[in-house]
């Protein structure tokens, strides 16, 4: 894989890996990180994987990474190949895949994860939305 991967302070203690692939989503990748940072209180990682974008996706990225980011920049192999890239480097005991413009509700996660303790199978699909912009009122769980 021709991957190079960037990742300041991350933390190995891990519950959720947040996996987002990006092609040329320069218009929603903030949107959509800011979501995935702000949908828990628990130890969780954003794995963003930048898929070839020919736009400003990783410049956008880049600029919001933090601890719990990891940032992966490869060249476009599609969908698949970034999801895959994406759980190479992933540490959380659960992952969520997250395309670019979608977003998470907040609290989502901390749903699943109170669940993810009961002794019954666990099999979860979290809802995603993409508002309009500006449109945040259907951001409440």
């Amino acid at each position: 894989m021709d991957a190079t991967a960037y990742c300041p302070n991350c933390d190995d203690d891990v519950a959720l890996s947040v996996i987002i692939p990006a092609y040329n989503a320069e218009r929603w990748i903030e949107r959509c990180l800011q979501s995935a940072l702000r949908c828990s209180s628990r130890s969780l990682e954003v794995i963003c994987v930048d898929d070839g974008s020919t736009d400003e996706s990783w410049t956008v990225m880049s600029a919001i990474a933090e601890a719990r980011v990891k940032l992966i920049r490869q060249s476009n192999q599609g969908r698949c190949a970034a999801r895959n890239a994406g759980l190479a480097v992933a540490t959380g005991e659960w992952v969520v895949f997250l395309d670019a413009d979608d977003m998470l509700i907040p609290g989502s996660v901390d749903v699943v994860l109170d669940a993810s303790g009961a002794d019954v199978p666990l099999i979860c699909t979290l809802g995603t939305y993409a508002p309009e912009a500006g449109d945040e009122k259907s951001a409440r769980c």
